[in-house]
């Protein structure tokens, strides 16, 4: 075997590797969650005895064995709650970041039939098997009205129903700013068609198989070209290869673009012209879109900030939460009906819409000056919580290098306060439709009109620094000594002025 085919044959074991683990890590997450419905003694017990069965040729589960015999001893009705718990504790905490230890006790059909199938020869030939009546897409029709059929279904059911086409799309991705299919990376691709066969497809990644690339080209393509390739490879199925990429072939291709009357239409104008196109939803975006927004909400650092939060603790990253969510459902409300909309469906249940309303206009929150900023525009008594604390740090018994810091800190913190109130005026005053009176001092026009820059003051900025410092000064009752203090320290944050 040639170094290039070794490199092919490399990239494909690492798939089926990968994709094999992948499938059994969800059979795990689906015996999990079926453990933690069961609310009776009775399943309980039986689940105990499933695992004790499985487990008892194994000596490293030997706590374990233990711990699910006392529990089916003290089982009864008053604490099947708590029991339940810690039956679910053991399964997950225990033994769940064991894979290959989990296998053992999930050695069932499922496990069997990932273990069989993701070899060379038997993946093509399970692949043909369940491909028929199949189509790729990025943008399924169902999930606009359920009952619209794919170009693969009988001619009775698109006559009875109507079809639309499968859509692949292939946008390039621009920094345009917009959330749209090209601009999101890593989606992936949707299947549809009969329920249980879209199960079955994407549980063998078929579309991320014929994605493989060696070389920067794809890896179905250089076994079209190169039998010699495809034979040492697929020795047993080289045949059904040829059948596999032909299915492929036509489950990533319509002969036509074709809508429906049930898809909402609308009209866009194209250049001089209108078109009439159909909104379809991208079903990977609304996946990707949960599942950031669940990781946003509910990962480990959140569940944590938010603890924290209640029990009024600090937390030193906090959390983020998106609020005013809607919820919508594709495909009913049954869990086994949201996969005859699409597979990716079937992970997504549920999706989640962003809340779109146009913003609401309110009147400015602030006062403009018509006289003088520091007696309109802001008040003593909007920094009180500071010039209470300055004033408790000027009675300090013991005055250190600490205090002194500490008041420094003050006059910066109620410097920067005043910063913000006058970066609103600037931007108010810089609005051509704000036509009020304005009779302020020069030094002050200069300070919040961006357009008096070009007034001849050259101690405009010692003004604005000593008014600044007065200010500070009566609102914390400070004596006639202090106020060169706060003066020396506003100086040093002169240039936040300008």
């Amino acid at each position: 075997m040639d170094s290039s085919t070794k490199d092919i044959k490399l990239v494909i074991e690492k798939f089926f590797l990968e994709t094999k683990n992948k499938y059994i890590e969800g059979v795990i997450k689906e015996y999990i969650s079926d453990l933690k419905t069961e609310k009776t003694a009775k399943k309980i017990k039986a689940s105990i005895d499933k695992i004790q069965n499985f487990l008892a040729s194994q000596d490293d589960f030997s706590q374990v064995k233990e711990r699910l015999d006392q529990i089916k001893k003290k089982l009864t009705k008053n604490n099947i709650v708590t029991l339940h718990k810690e039956f679910i504790s053991i399964i997950t905490d225990v033994m769940h970041p064991e894979l290959q230890k989990l296998e053992l006790l999930l050695s069932n059909e499922k496990v069997k039939y990932a273990q069989e199938t993701f070899t060379f020869g038997n993946y093509i030939q399970e692949a043909c098997k369940q491909f028929t009546g199949m189509n790729f897409s990025t943008h399924p029709a169902k999930f606009i009205h359920p009952d619209i059929s794919h170009p693969k279904a009988s001619d009775a059911t698109k006559k009875k129903n109507g079809y639309a086409s499968a859509i692949i799309a292939n946008c390039s991705k621009k920094n345009d700013g917009y959330l749209r299919f090209g601009n999101v990376n890593n989606l992936e691709i949707d299947t549809f068609g009969n329920a249980k066969k879209v199960t079955k497809l994407e549980d063998l990644k078929l579309y991320n198989f014929f994605n493989l690339k060696h070389n920067n080209k794809f890896i179905y393509d250089i076994l079209m070209e190169k039998p010699e390739v495809r034979a040492k490879l697929f020795s047993s199925a080289e045949g059904d290869f040829c059948k596999l990429y032909e299915a492929f072939e036509s489950a990533t291709k319509t002969e036509k673009n074709i809508t429906d009357q049930r898809l909402k239409q609308v009209y866009v104008q194209v250049n001089k012209d209108y078109h009439l196109l159909s909104i379809v939803n991208p079903s990977g975006i609304l996946l990707k879109l949960r599942q950031s927004i669940n990781d946003m909400h509910y990962c480990k650092e959140a569940e944590e900030a938010k603890s924290c939060k209640k029990e009024g603790k600090y937390h030193e990253t906090g959390y983020k939460q998106i609020y005013d969510l809607t919820t919508i459902n594709f495909g009913g409300t049954e869990k086994n009906k949201h996969q005859n909309i699409s597979f990716l469906n079937g992970e997504l249940n549920q999706a989640y819409l962003l809340n779109s309303l146009p913003p609401k206009l309110s009147n400015y929150d602030i006062r403009i000056p018509t006289t003088n900023f520091f007696n309109q525009t802001i008040k003593t008594w909007y920094f009180k919580e500071q010039f209470f604390r300055l004033q408790k740090l000027y009675k300090h018994p013991r005055p250190n290098s600490t205090t002194r810091r500490q008041i420094y800190d003050c006059y910066a913190d109620i410097f920067d306060s005043i910063l913000k109130y006058a970066s609103q005026v600037r931007e108010v005053l810089a609005n051509n439709n704000y036509k009020a009176k304005i009779n302020i001092p020069v030094a002050q026009q200069i300070w919040l009109f961006e357009t008096q820059k070009n007034i001849k003051d050259n101690n405009w900025l010692d003004t604005i620094i000593k008014a600044i410092a007065r200010f500070i000064a009566l609102g914390c009752e400070a004596k006639d000594e202090r106020l060169a203090e706060i003066t020396k320290v506003i100086t040093q944050y002169k240039e936040q002025l300008y």
